[in-house]
């Protein structure tokens, strides 16, 4: 069965929730993943988009390398073998574009240091707008959990960026799904 053009880019953004997600993804209740993918369009409109981004740019390298097996003249579609194709190809480059949002990221962590400590004011880090590039909305729990929540002497409460960065919801995304 084929498949139009919005309906993979569906199945491909599925995939990389899942992919991100790693080994905590329930791939059994669509109804919650539907739910999840709703969420995060409207709650993270900065990752979302580069998620999206990254998902089109395979597609469109994927149609540009078959233009000239591709019929102009009738609408394209896809069928199993090419998205199974198209997933390996974004599971290959997927470190090359998450390391490229994690600089992004980094870039921003440190814009927010104006000493140079390597760390951020955890109420600076949770006043940011919600327009804001990267919103930041981990526990107090969760960042002192992975070792990124400087709570030492007498001043307030502070996130470590490098620590912040290399946490399992950041920069270094594994996954069991391939």
């Amino acid at each position: 069965q084929s498949i139009s053009r919005d309906q993979l880019q569906e199945v491909l953004i599925s995939y990389l929730i899942a992919f991100e997600t790693g080994s905590k993804a329930n791939l059994t209740d669509a109804a919650r993943h539907q739910l999840m993918k709703q969420r995060s369009k409207k709650t993270n409109s900065q990752s979302w988009s580069t998620l999206v981004e990254f998902e089109e740019d395979a597609l469109n390298t994927f149609n540009f390398l078959q233009h000239d097996l591709i019929n102009p003249f009738l609408p394209v579609v896809y069928n199993f073998q090419v998205a199974s194709q198209i997933v390996r190809s974004m599971a290959r480059t997927y470190g090359q574009w998450q390391n490229s949002e994690c600089r992004q990221m980094a870039a921003e962590l440190r814009s927010l240091d104006l000493i140079g400590a390597g760390r951020v004011s955890l109420d600076k880090l949770y006043s940011l707008p919600m327009s804001a590039t990267y919103v930041f909305h981990e526990s107090t729990e969760y960042l002192r959990l992975i070792g990124a929540l400087d709570e030492g002497g007498d001043a307030k409460p502070q996130v470590r960026i490098a620590n912040y960065l290399m946490g399992p919801s950041n920069c270094i995304a594994s996954s069991s799904y391939f």
